[in-house]
């Protein structure tokens, strides 16, 4: 069959599709309005997880049928409500439809309030009136046209030094636009610049758009989406892409149409995890190659899909292109992890076209076809397309009885390279409790799908092969079930693959309502490989005791399909290889508001050359409790240890995770102590120049060598290098870190009777710990000490203590203020260590009802060991004086005097500074404030003061200005603007000047 048959019969079926939407009866059982949602389906012969909306949908508002019987939630399946994932919990035959209603959340904007202080005219009082603005909603004056209107819109013009102009837009239209029709549109424009001419941004440059038109059976889509075709397996495709799509849908037939662009590719990867070490594990093409489409990943572990955040499953840094995976998900050398993401090419555009359809042309029979087109065009050079790719599928489904059902599959794949077919055949026959299921595909060496073929389980029945494996396969196998009456059934499958070698596969299984128990063997030229699966569970009202297990043993050709060369494969095989999982696990009270779960885990490898030799052998325990809202108390928790020996030398690994989130509130007192622990890498910084004054560090010859050492870049405001991180130069290390704080104000726990009832409190700690994997200990007692000795990769310690007296009083306050700060860092300064303790007070009083002063009071010492060039030891003192009038005729002035003085011991340098800071504030009531300020410093020393030391605030040796003149007005309810102009003149640097004018407006 060639591309040109399939056009014709993919025309045809498009015909009869849009026939069958147009004019076929169907009874609507319910009215739909715009939040609601209805997704129609053909099982792929998976579980799942499937995708039934493109935004989260309402919890416990789906109703799912399968071939027309309604599940029943949590029993059949469950719900992804935030993900929009269903996953079903028993088998569904290949081809069986599934149909999905749902309550889908509406894609809107966050409210926006703006708050304003206005100056009084008269009264009595000096307190400002705080007046809140909310958006507006605009309803069309046409009663037949209800339509909701919000968002903002604003427009910035940065001058001077640097020069931009940026906007940002976010409108939200949605309502009735006609009798059964719908509108919802979206636009969100975040701060992209303007173009050269002036004019804003193209649609498709947007951050993002949507438009969406809900008529009765049809749905047009325009902007930003999210395309996914699962009706088949050949021709399964998810991408987020911005186009447009027309999807109509009736009970004989549905259409779904989109053409749309892209500027990225999709890759997937393999993940070659190493034993407890969680990430970050770099992915191809992130990072300086290029950057990861946001919330276009999927991330499986041993064919589970994962969930992103982080009191979830994993988190990924889409610009670095790392993952990481939380304490919860502990990572092994056995681990199957294949991510698979979208990449964005500049180099690089995509052009996709495609088209889904299926039409039910009589009494259990309906077919359907994908086509999918993808063109590759350089951005950079214009030129004939590079590469080409295009698929092409035809399915069908027949039920000749209530009991027996039939489907396959035809596709068709070309590009560049060559072209290659597909064909896939499954049927299904149940007879009372007994149930026969055959499949069988072929598929040619040429053939390229866009997604894999196999998910989940189904990507390793026949054993594990490399990803770059690209060969002739086919495949047949044969399925029985007998259903023996109160949850217990028997099955056995039987089935040959011919692809790279040959494979024979045998099963058999048994399900009860305590558990089941599976055995496979795959038979290969010479050699196999043998599977033993099992799980018993036993409720025992809250309490529920199991056991699992997992046995894998392959010899000869058998080795080489192992799950422990999942992504990854030695030059050399073992002649044989033996894998053994053994877990015990408990859990209590799951449901309630608190719960408790234990697991004990025991693994062991063995590799076989002239004799069996342990390769692993290790034992790991996790525990995870969680309590929500008892007597005010949130806690949650988990922890994972673990002891494994690997190789002949029998080296002995130890494997420490784990989190704790433990809080209380009441009123007048909170406490939040977490906890994690955790094994990462770090990193050897490396910084990139960039145009001068758009950077964030600048660099400085301190030891006079000549080379850009990464301890002689120092932050700058207005620097000339970025920093980013080298890929090649990381170490594993353990990370562990500790966090605690304390609130307290006596006045709200025991009243204003009491003479505590000026005291309010607030204490944090904050530390954390990398060390070598084997050389040191991060308990959370461990943590609590500041150590820098050997196996001390990295270390932080922070405490801040703030004490305050009459905080809410209305004539004055006290603050006292200590911090203490100890940190080192092995790849800066020769790895020495850093200390820093601060005291301050601050103190403000209200003499009369106009006047404000302000005292503050500050001593600190910092110190770096050692001798070299880097080394310090700095004592400071420094000290502020502020006052300000507020006058009864829309002035309000403001004068700080500051000054201080640094004295470094090891280069007997001393450094002085004084400064002034005066502004000016002239209300406009009702309308907006000009405001003027200005901030001037001398610094004297006795010698050149290295910038890194960071004396004198941070303030370069001579006179130091900076000012700052600006406007905000506002025009009307919803209009403001704001104008500002600053400047900053530092010695031997370059002067800046940045003239900005902003408009915003909210509807």
């Amino acid at each position: 069959m060639s591309f040109g048959t399939l056009y014709i019969v993919q025309g045809i079926l498009f015909f009869l599709a849009c026939v069958m939407t147009a004019h076929a009866q169907v009874p609507v059982p319910e009215k739909f309005t715009l939040f609601d949602g209805e997704r129609v389906f053909q099982s792929d012969g998976s579980r799942g997880p499937f995708s039934i909306s493109d935004r989260a949908i309402e919890a416990s508002s789906e109703r799912v049928w399968v071939d027309g019987v309604l599940l029943v939630r949590d029993r059949d399946y469950v719900v992804d409500a935030d993900r929009a994932l269903l996953t079903l919990l028993r088998d569904v035959a290949r081809g069986v439809e599934i149909v999905v209603r749902f309550r889908q959340r509406p894609l809107v904007i966050a409210p926006v309030v703006q708050r304003r202080q206005f100056q009084p005219g008269k009264g009595s009082g000096d307190q400002s009136i705080v007046r809140v603005f909310s958006p507006p909603v605009v309803r069309d004056r046409d009663e037949e046209q209800k339509l909701t209107i919000g968002g903002h819109k604003s427009i910035s013009v940065t001058a001077g030094s640097q020069h931009a102009v940026h906007q940002a837009l976010q409108l939200r239209i949605s309502g009735e636009v006609a009798e059964g029709v719908n509108l919802l549109t979206v636009l969100s424009d975040r701060n992209l610049p303007i173009g050269e001419q002036g004019g804003s941004k193209r649609l498709q440059e947007l951050d993002r758009v949507f438009f969406q038109v809900d008529a009765d059976q049809v749905s047009a889509t325009l902007g930003d989406l999210d395309v996914a075709f699962d009706g088949t397996v050949f021709g399964r495709y998810r991408r987020q892409l911005q186009g447009a799509r027309v999807l109509a849908h009736r009970e004989k037939g549905q259409v779904a149409v989109f053409g749309a662009v892209s500027r990225g590719r999709w890759e997937t990867r393999r993940l070659v995890t190493v034993e407890g070490f969680q990430g970050p594990y770099s992915l191809s093409g992130g990072g300086l190659r290029g950057q990861i489409v946001p919330e276009s990943e999927r991330v499986y572990l041993n064919g589970r899909l994962l969930i992103r955040g982080d009191g979830a499953d994993y988190t990924i840094d889409y610009e670095r292109g790392h993952v990481a995976f939380m304490p919860e998900i502990p990572i092994g050398v056995e681990s199957r992890v294949t991510v698979e993401y979208q990449v964005i090419d500049a180099g690089m555009r995509s052009r996709l076209m495609g088209m889904e359809s299926r039409v039910s042309l009589g009494e259990g029979m309906s077919v359907g076809t994908t086509l999918i087109r993808e063109s590759d065009r350089s951005a950079l050079s214009p030129g004939p397309t590079a590469v080409q790719r295009q698929l092409g599928v035809v399915y069908a489904t027949y039920t000749p009885w209530s009991n027996a059902r039939v489907s396959g599959e035809v596709a068709l794949s070309d590009r560049d390279s060559g072209s290659g077919r597909g064909v896939r055949m499954d049927g299904a026959w149940t007879e009372r409790d007994f149930e026969v299921t055959a499949r069988f595909r072929q598929v040619g060496a040429d053939f390229e799908a866009f997604e894999r073929l196999d998910r989940g389980r189904a990507a390793g029945r026949w054993g594990w092969q490399a990803d770059t494996a690209r060969t002739a396969q086919r495949e047949g196998e044969v399925a029985v079930r007998w259903d023996l009456g109160k949850a217990l059934s028997v099955t056995g499958e039987y089935g040959q693959h011919v692809g790279v070698v040959r494979t024979d596969r045998k099963s058999v299984g048994i399900r009860s309502p305590v558990g089941m128990y599976r055995y496979e063997s795959l038979g290969r030229d010479s050699g196999g490989m043998r599977r033993h699966e099992g799980q018993v569970e036993v409720s025992m009202g809250e309490v529920v005791p199991g056991f699992r297990f997992s046995l894998e043993n392959g010899v000869g050709d058998g080795v080489s399909s192992s799950s422990l060369f999942y992504a990854t494969r030695p030059r050399v095989l073992p002649q044989g290889i033996d894998k053994q999982e053994l877990v015990w696990h408990l859990g209590i009270g799951e449901g309630r508001n608190w719960s408790w779960m234990s697991e004990l885990k025991y693994r062991k490898f063995r590799q076989r050359e002239t004799v069996w030799q342990d390769s692993l052998r290790g034992w790991l325990h996790t525990h995870r409790a969680q309590v929500t809202n008892w007597r005010g108390w949130i806690f949650s928790g988990s922890y994972t240890h673990g002891e494994i020996q690997i190789g002949r030398e029998r080296q002995q690994t130890t494997t420490h995770l784990g989190r704790v989130r433990l809080g209380h509130s009441r009123p007048g007192a909170s406490h939040q102590i977490t906890y994690r622990v955790s094994s990462t890498r770090v990193s050897q910084p490396i910084f990139v120049e960039v145009a001068s004054g758009l950077g964030e560090y600048i660099w400085e010859d301190a030891n006079g060598d000549g080379l850009r050492d990464v301890e002689e870049f120092v932050p700058d405001i207005d620097g000339d290098y970025v920093r980013v991180y080298d890929y090649g130069q990381f170490a594993p290390a353990r990370d562990g870190a500790l966090g605690m704080r304390v609130e307290i104000d006596f006045r709200r726990l025991i009243g204003d009777a009491h003479i505590l009832s000026a005291v309010a409190l607030d204490a944090s700690l904050r530390t954390e710990r990398q060390i070598a994997i084997g050389t040191r200990h991060a308990a959370p007692w461990d943590l609590f000490g500041f150590d820098a000795g050997a196996g001390i990769l990295g270390a932080r310690r922070d405490g801040l203590v703030r004490l305050y007296l009459f905080r809410y009083h209305r004539r004055g306050s006290l603050r006292l203020t200590a911090r203490v700060r100890d940190q080192v860092n092995r790849a800066f300064y020769g790895g020495a260590a850093e200390s820093f303790v601060q005291g301050g007070a601050l103190g403000k009083l209200r003499p009369v009802d106009r006047l404000e002063l302000e005292t503050e009071f500050d001593l600190e010492h910092r110190a770096r060991e050692g001798a070299g060039a880097f080394a310090y030891r700095i004592d400071g003192a420094s000290g502020a004086l502020r006052c300000a009038f507020r006058s009864a005729h829309k002035w309000y002035l403001r004068l700080g005097v500051l000054g201080g003085r640094d004295w470094e011991g090891i280069r007997a340098l001393r450094a002085w500074h004084i400064g002034v800071q005066p502004e000016v504030i002239y209300a406009l009531p009702g309308r907006g404030r000009l405001r003027g300020r200005l901030d001037w410093t001398r610094v004297w020393a006795t010698d050149t003061v290295p910038l890194f030391l960071g004396l004198a605030r941070g303030n370069r040796q001579g006179q130091n200005w900076a000012w700052r003149l600006g406007m905000d007005y506002r025009f009307g309810k919803y209009v403001s603007a704001r104008v500002m102009y600053d400047g900053r003149v530092r010695p031997a640097r370059q002067t800046i000047h940045l003239g900005r004018v902003e408009m915003r407006a909210v509807f």
